[in-house]
This record gives C-alpha cells, sequence and structure tokens, in this order.
C-alpha cells in the first residue's frame, strides 16, 4: 500500500494455472481521511467486481484489496 500513489504488482501461482478472471474486492475512497459516518454510511466501502486477469494487479493508492483467483487443476505430466 501507498498513500499517494497506484503501483503495479506481478502475481505468481505456483503449480496451477490462473483462470481467465479474478473477483476483486476493494476499499478505496478518493480522500484517505474519508470515513463513515451519520449521513456518510458509505463513504467508504467495498465494492466488488470481476476483471480480466492478466497476472499482474493495479492496486490504487491508499486502498485494501483482496484478489480471489480461480485455479485450474493442470494435466498431468
Amino acid at each position: 500500500r501507498n498513500e499517494s500513489r497506484s503501483y503495479t504488482a506481478p502475481i505468481r501461482v505456483a503449480f496451477e494455472r490462473v483462470g481467465a478472471e479474478v473477483d476483486v474486492h476493494e476499499i478505496w475512497h478518493a480522500d484517505v481521511r474519508a470515513q463513515n459516518g451519520w449521513g456518510q454510511e458509505e463513504a467508504v466501502s467495498v465494492k466488488t467486481r470481476r476483471a480480466k486477469w492478466e497476472g499482474r494487479w493495479q492496486f490504487r493508492e491508499h486502498s485494501f484489496t483482496l484478489l480471489v483467483i480461480s485455479l485450474e487443476k493442470m494435466g498431468a505430466c
């Protein structure tokens, strides 16, 4: 995590083949000081989406991101 900039990181999975898409659960707000409260119950919330998997991920600044990666069994050698 970085408070002021996004960054891309490669993600490798050993011994399995990764599916074509990934489930993304992300907590983020444009203002790092944003918080939930009266009248702003959903200012900062978890956003969930599916995205194409490319072996790396761009993490947004000051976010918490959980990636759920589907694995496909590799054939016997």
